[in-house]
């Protein structure tokens, strides 16, 4: 009897926590354990690579969209065999 009271010891203190998911707990020790790793400096330089290259992607699509928004002829039409 006292493995089934223990049991519902545990789901009563685990209720709502499914396994595999994260709280905002889990998210805070994970941010603060990946700053103490790579330190501030080092994030702050791949947060701006990364926005750079976000931004040149972007710049990309949309340069790309305008070149071939302007040069589109009608379609081309293959004889069938």
């Amino acid at each position: 009897m006292p493995n089934a009271k223990r049991a519902g010891i545990r789901s009563h203190i685990f209720k709502g926590v499914e396994m595999g998911s994260m709280s905002i707990v889990h998210w805070v020790a994970v941010l603060l354990v990946v700053v103490l790793v790579f330190g501030t400096k080092k994030l702050g330089s791949i947060g701006s690579d990364l926005g750079q290259a976000v931004k040149g992607f972007k710049d990309g699509v949309k340069s790309g969209e305008h070149s071939t928004g302007a040069n589109q002829s009608a379609p081309v039409h293959l004889p069938r065999d």
